[in-house]
């Protein structure tokens, strides 16, 4: 486990731990017994392919792509060569979606018991139904598509060459969605370099972190953007992890701002485009006495939350 993985436990605690495992069971659970139609995979490809059109006349379908931070649940790679997209994708973590016996050891060595455990329950538990429903609406968006190989699940550390070797030729697309926020500062600089070393100049990159200063940025239960709008009752307060009021994050968060991703990205790309995804998100929380508690960040920074950067070669 990462030197940042073992100063997280270390903040969060065991009965921490357990909370946080206990809620994100809890949205697991709501997730099965709902009837989840992923538009939200379906919107991001529709996105795709719209900042593609416009800024580089190119087809996603005959686009060579890569997804840094696919996670555990690869939807959108899965997705992407659905429709013809040649996508493949780099995760620090071990993939759990084609496991053998070999995978299993190398999560154990890699993430620890407890990590491991948590995602093979997932695994087993949850995520066939999940794939199953997303293959059912990919099919009913897109009609027949490409079978997923697990092979174009790559695993390494995005600021290295080493993962990067195993990708060959130029890309059209690089992406990333709710990643950036999880990278240790001193190792974006060198993943946007990797980035722009494998981008022609009529390449795009769409990065979206999860921006610390909002009021969902702490990454605390209490505050994910579809509970926003719920009363405080029994809640911490809204932008709590600004005010040192709230449970510390069951993961590593870089705590920068929308300016400062700015910055870092300014000195390889030229920024297109800055979307908020969720505008002014919990303004009716932000009361006189709240945003007198919270004086040392800009509205800029309280309402950044999700931000999708879109980003050219210099």
């Amino acid at each position: 486990m990462s030197q940042q993985s073992n100063s997280q436990d270390d903040k969060v605690g065991t009965v921490g731990r357990l909370l946080y495992l206990a809620g994100v069971l809890n949205m697991h659970v709501a997730r099965l017994r709902s009837v989840s139609n992923f538009d939200f995979v379906v919107a991001d490809l529709a996105c795709y392919q719209d900042v593609l059109t416009r800024y580089a006349g190119k087809r996603l379908a005959e686009a060579r792509a890569l997804e840094i931070g696919y996670g555990q649940r690869p939807f959108r790679l899965i997705a992407l060569n659905w429709i013809g997209t040649d996508a493949v994708g780099i995760d620090l973590d071990e993939p759990v979606y084609d496991l053998d016996l070999q995978r299993i050891a190398r999560l154990l060595k890699a993430n620890g018991v407890t990590r491991t455990t948590k995602s093979l329950v997932r695994r087993a538990i949850f995520d066939p139904s999940e794939y199953r429903k997303l293959s059912s609406v990919l099919r009913a968006e897109f009609g027949t598509g490409q079978p997923f190989d697990a092979r174009r699940l790559l695993s390494g550390d995005a600021s290295r060459p080493a993962v990067w070797s195993s990708i060959s030729g130029e890309l059209d697309l690089i992406l990333s969605e709710d990643v950036f926020e999880h990278i240790p500062i001193e190792r974006i600089p060198p993943v946007l370099e990797m980035m722009a070393k494998r981008m022609r100049g009529d390449s795009l990159a769409i990065i979206a972190p999860m921006i610390f200063t909002g009021i969902s940025g702490g990454h605390d239960l209490d505050w994910y953007p579809h509970r926003v709008h719920e009363g405080l009752d029994g809640r911490t307060p809204p932008w709590g992890h600004l005010t040192r009021q709230s449970r510390p994050a069951d993961t590593y968060l870089n705590e920068l701002r929308r300016s400062d991703y700015r910055r870092l990205f300014e000195r390889h790309f030229d920024i297109l485009e800055e979307v908020d995804l969720y505008h002014r998100l919990g303004e009716h929380h932000l009361t006189g006495e709240r945003r007198a508690q919270l004086a040392g960040y800009s509205d800029e920074d309280l309402f950044a939350n999700k931000v999708r950067f879109v980003l050219r070669k210099r």
